[in-house]
């Protein structure tokens, strides 16, 4: 997700999509030369990623927290298929933060 930062508000302006490398439903790993691509052409900020949890909800998991921790700063939107729910969350030094969304 690249868009905006002010202050505290984080505005997306595009979203893009990228390959999964484990070609799985429930588990996900972003094409590492795909997502330097995306920081390399971004004329905007990387705010943050955005994935679905197909079969459970859309709550911070053990594997969102361990594939996370370097993106410190960067958000993590995810998405309930089975339940339609949608939440997000900041990474921080020491864990992460639920964090306010508004979809427009």
């Amino acid at each position: 997700m690249v868009g905006k930062v002010e202050g505290e508000l984080r505005a997306v302006a595009k979203v893009h999509h990228t390959k999964n490398m484990h070609e799985s439903s429930s588990s996900y790993q972003i094409d590492p030369i795909e997502q330097v691509r995306v920081f390399e052409e971004a004329e905007l900020d990387v705010l943050g990623f955005y994935h679905s949890h197909p079969f459970w909800d859309s709550l911070w998991s053990k594997a969102d927290d361990e594939t996370s921790k370097l993106w410190i700063g960067y958000v993590f939107l995810i998405i309930s298929l089975k339940t339609g729910a949608t939440n997000a969350y900041i990474r921080k030094q020491d864990g992460v933060e639920k964090e306010d969304i508004a979809i427009l």
